[in-house]
């Protein structure tokens, strides 16, 4: 990166099992000189496919640099908790 200072990096990682490390993503993710992103998809839920298409438009958008709102998620299945935050 110090050789090409007009460079701009962002990491977009997506976290497939239950036993990924995701210190390691979220460092990744964090690594390049733009903040980047991190997601978790749970293969082992019913609907994950619908879920890692969402994720990968999302972070297609932040590729892009699109105009998209800011949105996340905060999931807490053992207790039964989701809900997902859009900015307007």
């Amino acid at each position: 990166m110090a050789s090409r200072p007009g460079l701009s990096l962002k990491f977009l990682c997506v976290g497939f099992s239950r036993g990924h490390d995701a210190d390691f993503m979220n460092r990744i993710a964090n690594f390049g000189n733009q903040r980047g992103n991190f997601v978790f998809i749970d293969s082992y839920e019913e609907n994950w496919r619908e879920t890692l298409n969402e994720s990968l438009l999302d972070s297609l958008e932040m590729a892009l640099e699109s105009s998209a709102k800011l949105k996340f998620a905060i999931k807490n299945l053992p207790n039964g908790y989701e809900q997902e935050f859009k900015c307007e």
